[in-house]
């Protein structure tokens, strides 16, 4: 269970992480890293990578795992 959730991790953090280059670059004009070229769209993907990455992550199945199953011992 843990497998899969190292992944989701991985692709979590790696579309934020887009999401948010994408909006640095848009609001201050770093076309070279603008995957589209218009500051408004780039913009608005930036956003919705973000708001999806986060929406997929905690919507899509239950990440509470108790302490007592396979979270910190101690």
């Amino acid at each position: 269970m843990s497998d899969s959730f190292i992944l989701d991790y991985i692709a979590l953090v790696f579309t934020a992480s887009c999401g948010v280059f994408q909006i640095a670059a848009a609001r201050n004009g770093l076309h070279g890293l603008m995957v589209i070229q218009r500051r408004r769209w780039c913009m608005l993907l930036g956003m919705a990578l973000l708001a999806g990455a986060f929406s997929w992550f905690f919507l899509s199945e239950p990440r509470n795992v108790p302490d007592t199953g396979q979270g910190l011992t101690g």
